[in-house]
């Protein structure tokens, strides 16, 4: 067996099917068809490194915007790109150990973050963790609550490239991973691994291997379509807006191709 590799700070936690969207099953998001090929590839955010001379742990904070930006790209055409300083600090990501991706989207969803250089990636970890001034936690809010910023997520059930396919119709999403590269410069999960960081899904490519937005270089990795994620969630933001725009395409398209 191959040496396990080092952790990036995801912490696994078990589903509680009481409180949690479960995608099959136990869910309330509508689940609408957004992106019919599932490539969000034309969405992708700036690459961000979480480990910039210094190992942060937060690679649930930075998966977990890298998904958000992607959806807000998808619906408004324009970057967005958050602070993963001021989430990690919010949602109490651990500098040693991590956080779970649930805290992650949960902090998000209810308090968001201010952009990246409002409070850019400092030099060292100390500073990375340090605290952030209380007018920026209001600034995140108050810009919340004006633009109507509404983030879902849900649990994938049984999580595997094609379900993780399935679900990229209908919105972004992250997965934990354990990797290692293959000599066709592939990755995939050496038996008896345990996932240890997150990432964030672009597209289930024809070949059947799932591309991926790492938080690490090179930040596109494709994953061997026999791979399977411990824990994979797929995020919605302003869902009924996105609706409204697939839905107003679709009339379009319809009107575009219309015999005169």
């Amino acid at each position: 067996m191959q040496p396990q590799s080092s952790k990036h700070g995801l912490i696994i936690e078990p589903i509680k099917y009481d409180e949690d969207y479960v995608y099959g099953g136990y869910s309330k998001l509508k689940g609408n068809v957004l992106v019919p090929d599932g490539n969000w590839t034309p969405y992708l955010p700036e690459f961000e490194h979480q480990a910039p001379g210094y190992e942060t742990n937060a690679c649930t904070i930075f998966g977990t915007n890298n998904a958000i930006e992607l959806n807000h790209k998808f619906l408004f055409g324009t970057e967005l790109n958050l602070s993963d300083r001021m989430a990690a600090v919010g949602a109490k990501i651990h500098p040693a150990l991590g956080g779970t991706p649930k805290n992650a989207a949960d902090y998000l969803r209810k308090n968001w973050s201010v952009f990246e250089e409002e409070w850019p990636m400092p030099d060292t970890l100390g500073e990375f963790y340090g605290t952030v001034p209380r007018e920026l936690f209001d600034l995140a809010r108050k810009r919340k609550e004006k633009t109507g910023y509404l983030l879902g997520y849900e649990y994938i059930s049984n999580p595997d490239i094609p379900s993780i396919g399935t679900a990229l119709t209908m919105g972004s999403v992250c997965f934990s991973a354990a990797l290692m590269l293959d000599g066709n410069g592939l990755y995939y999960k050496p038996d008896g691994w345990r996932d240890g960081h997150w990432m964030t899904a672009v597209w289930r490519k024809p070949n059947g291997n799932l591309l991926a937005l790492d938080s690490y270089p090179p930040y596109l990795k494709e994953i061997r379509a026999d791979f399977i994620p411990e824990v994979a969630i797929r995020y919605e933001l302003n869902k009924e807006l996105a609706w409204s725009l697939m839905r107003l395409i679709e009339v379009l398209k319809q009107f575009l191709n219309r015999k005169v």
